[in-house]
């Protein structure tokens, strides 16, 4: 059985929290724990604020469509979509932790928090279409 929803949001910061809060919810109604739903919330969140920064920059403006599914009670998954330019947050070079703070370039941990929080990241470009895949699988297959 799959269990679907799926919503439309202007692709700005204002929205985030309601972006944020579709996804936790559509998580905490398919029954994760909620260590498991803040783990969703921060990767969520960072791949939302690469969007609104970036996808739609130099006066391009869109939305976000938030498209989640629960599949077979284990497996859930977040498509983060877009029409901004095309960039594959996935090809990104991996942030040098071995730098001291002081050393260590600003930004860059988003896209290794994703990876680090969620079991499985895709992403791919169709229709002229920006896809970011998150796939969490429930705790213990229950």
């Amino acid at each position: 059985m799959i269990v679907r929803g799926a919503k439309e949001f202007p692709s700005q910061k204002d929205y985030l929290r309601e972006m944020i809060g579709f996804i936790s919810g559509f998580a905490q109604d398919c029954g994760f724990l909620s260590e498991d739903v803040k783990k969703l919330e921060l990767a969520s969140e960072e791949a939302i604020v690469n969007v609104i920064s970036y996808a739609y920059k130099d006066s391009l403006k869109g939305n976000i469509q938030i498209d989640c599914a629960f599949e077979d009670n284990r497996m859930l998954r977040v498509d983060i979509i877009d029409t901004g330019l095309p960039f594959n947050p996935l090809e990104a070079s991996e942030p040098d932790l071995t730098d001291s703070i002081e050393d260590r370039a600003i930004g860059g941990l988003g896209i290794f928090f994703i990876k680090n929080f969620i079991d499985e990241v895709a992403y791919y470009r169709k229709d002229d279409r920006n896809i970011l895949s998150l796939f969490l699988k429930k705790a213990n297959g229950v």
